[in-house]
């Protein structure tokens, strides 16, 4: 596994995080990170600057496609 914040490899434990991105990107978005990469990524003020006052999640390591299904009442 590769962490999505600083791309190094992931050897123990791993935080997901998963969500639906607010950018008008469509599907389910899935990323992983070192315990310390997570805390980094929320609070790197040089990368939060670079991105308009928002961190940088990285690239998820996969893409969920929206769902079509719908519930029968």
């Amino acid at each position: 596994m590769i962490c999505c914040y600083c791309d190094g490899a992931i050897a123990g434990e791993a935080l997901w995080v998963e969500g639906y991105l607010d950018d008008g990107s469509a599907g389910l978005h899935r990323f992983v990170y070192h315990q310390d990469c997570a805390w980094d990524m929320e609070h790197d003020l040089d990368a939060i600057k670079a991105h308009d006052g928002c961190f940088s999640y990285g690239t998820a390591v996969e893409v969920v496609a929206a769902s079509t299904e719908t519930s029968l009442s």
